[in-house]
């Protein structure tokens, strides 16, 4: 069965998972499509494997595997949760060929022809019945290893679970329900982690991993601990541009991100819209370190919150917070530049509870939360102005929101040019970052167009 549904949702993914800048030496092609009905040995389309597994046991580093447009799971086994696409060195999957089906096998786009590595080995997932995700693949893609050169591009990666021991519904020990990091330097382009539940992050990163994600979204994500990402204890710079969280939901803290670093996160031109927390961060939760490594850092740059959400921001949790308000960072060691933390004037306020230490923050607009017991003190946010928070469909954090400023925004240049990182070339839309003299504050630069 072709995936094809929903084609608008359908987004290129590139993963360059990498120890370092490395280019394959050129070998051979194998090829995989399901509907191939050749001699499944690899050697073209007519004659392709219909497993993925099949292709990737038979790659050598320097190999070239095309997969066509399907549904692919790590097993044909469905009681085997611990299968996964283990990447190789040096070889290189491309997804989004047409293939067999096609009437030009090797045209090649990724959008019309969905190639997805699905969790879902029991073929039995209902999106709106998280209980059948149960059975799927803790990962469903795995590279181990800090000399891993592999490359995986034009894919889906969705419908993992890494829940544990799944008769308990015990949470606490499932790390990475769609991507596992441990070692290395993956780098993660322009890819889609959606539908994944886990203890721990739909990505977890750990140790000496250095991820770089730029142009992802995490959508509909649920984890005990940070329902899109999971950081634990990792020690080096972990790097967001350019990136997209929607509608993740956190049992605990952190739901969008959860750190727990002794290293940098930085984040560039972000949006968080509509995640959701049971304890603390709807957006984001940070827990910082000072040891050995220097002190911890979170470091947003021109990033966006909205309707975020956790009832208690306290730790440990007391009722001396109410339930819900708005757009939430837990937060320790941060620098906040250029942000904007903000919900409809009519809800409750947004605001940044600060952890061991105050965050630095620069021409950001927010609503900073009293001490316990202390009135409110700070002003409210002003009307920050968005085209369209809520989008043509009237529901908050769908495809169609637009969260640009509209005319006479208080963030149309209001920002500082002078920031570290620097300011990207591009906003999130892709417009020049500065279009005036003075870069806007939040994730989208002012135009006429919008």
């Amino acid at each position: 069965m072709r995936g094809k549904a929903n084609l608008q949702r359908i987004v290129l993914c590139v993963l360059f998972l990498s120890a370092g800048l490395c280019t394959a030496v050129p070998g051979s092609v194998i090829y995989v499509d399901d509907d191939a009905a050749g001699a499944g040995n690899g050697t073209s389309w007519v004659e392709a494997f219909a497993d993925l597994q099949d292709a990737i046991a038979m790659a050598q580093g320097g190999d070239e595997i095309r997969v066509a447009q399907g549904l692919y799971t790590p097993t044909q086994d469905p009681l085997d949760r611990d299968a996964t696409f283990d990447l190789k060195d040096g070889v290189s999957i491309l997804g989004g060929y047409a293939g067999s089906a096609g009437m030009y096998p090797d045209f090649r786009h990724t959008e019309f022809f969905a190639t997805i590595l699905s969790g879902d080995i029991d073929r039995n997932d209902d999106s709106a019945d998280p209980n059948t995700k149960e059975g799927n693949s803790r990962h469903v893609v795995t590279c181990a290893g800090p000399g891993n050169a592999a490359v995986l591009d034009g894919v889906i990666v969705t419908g993992g679970y890494a829940a544990g021991d799944i008769r308990t519904h015990n949470y606490s020990d499932g790390r990475g329900g769609g991507v596992f990091c441990r070692s290395g330097a993956p780098e993660f382009i322009n890819c889609v982690f959606r539908d994944n539940y886990s203890g721990s992050g739909a990505v977890y990163v750990t140790g000496g991993s250095r991820p770089v994600f730029t142009h992802c979204i995490w959508q509909d994500n649920y984890a005990n601990t940070g329902a899109a990402i999971c950081v634990g204890r990792s020690s080096y710079l972990i790097r967001l541009d350019y990136c997209i969280f929607r509608r993740n939901t956190a049992g605990g803290k952190g739901g969008a991100i959860y750190a727990d670093i002794m290293g940098e996160i930085q984040m560039v031109n972000c949006l968080f819209v509509g995640n959701t927390a049971s304890d603390s961060g709807g957006a984001i939760s940070c827990r910082g370190h000072i040891d050995g490594t220097g002190r911890s850092v979170f470091n947003l740059l021109n990033c966006t919150f909205y309707g975020n959400t956790s009832p208690v921001f306290d730790t440990p949790p007391t009722n001396s917070t109410e339930s819900p308000d708005g757009s939430r960072v837990y937060s320790s060691g941060s620098i906040i530049t250029n942000c904007i933390f903000y919900n409809e004037p009519s809800e409750m306020a947004v605001s940044i509870k600060f952890g061991r230490s105050e965050p630095l923050i620069i021409t950001s607009i927010y609503e900073k939360e009293p001490e316990s017991g202390q009135p409110r003190i700070v002003p409210p946010a002003p009307d920050v102005l968005f085209a369209n928070p809520y989008g043509p469909d009237g529901i908050q954090g769908t495809e169609d929101d637009d969260f640009r400023p509209a005319p006479g925004s208080p963030v149309i240049d209001a920002g500082t040019n002078e920031t570290v990182p620097k300011l990207p070339p591009t906003d999130l839309d892709g417009n020049p970052r500065i279009l005036n003299a003075i870069v806007d504050i939040g994730a989208y630069e002012f135009t006429d167009s919008f």
